[in-house]
């Protein structure tokens, strides 16, 4: 039987949302926004919990987004008050974010899919994940 990607892709929102819902963190963050798809899942599973707030890294690109709507536009407005969402390069605005924060429960990682990039997220990020955190990623380079 053969997955089409339309699935596979709704599976894994579907397993990102269950496992927020499931783990009850305090401490999500994302990089790679884009149109924000993902973003409601997880935030309504925070919201389920009454608990957590999602920190969002993407960058506002044009070619990745409808004309005219800004970056997680899908994102609906009753569930943003969960949201920190901050608009630039992981490279640049992830390190300060990490400090800031502390301790990250959820890192879901969905931003630049090459080798460099993904392996500097993963070990900006690692020092920051608590033990038995989870992490996410989409794609493999």
């Amino acid at each position: 039987m053969e997955i089409q990607s339309a699935d596979l892709y709704a599976k894994k929102i579907l397993l990102q949302y269950i496992a927020v819902l499931a783990f009850q963190p305090d401490t999500v963050v994302e990089t790679g926004v884009a149109n924000g798809v993902s973003s409601p899942h997880i935030l309504l599973a925070l919201q389920k919990n009454e608990r957590g707030t999602l920190h969002s890294v993407g960058l506002n690109e044009p070619q990745y987004l409808p004309v005219g709507k800004p970056l997680g536009w899908i994102v609906p407005e009753s569930l943003k008050s969960r949201w920190n969402l901050l608009i630039g390069d992981s490279c640049d605005l992830l390190p300060s974010l990490l400090a800031k924060l502390g301790t990250i429960h959820v890192f879901i990682r969905d931003s630049l899919h090459t080798y460099d990039h993904m392996l500097w997220e993963y070990r900006t990020i690692f020092p920051y994940l608590r033990h038995a955190g989870l992490l996410f990623s989409d794609d493999a380079a």
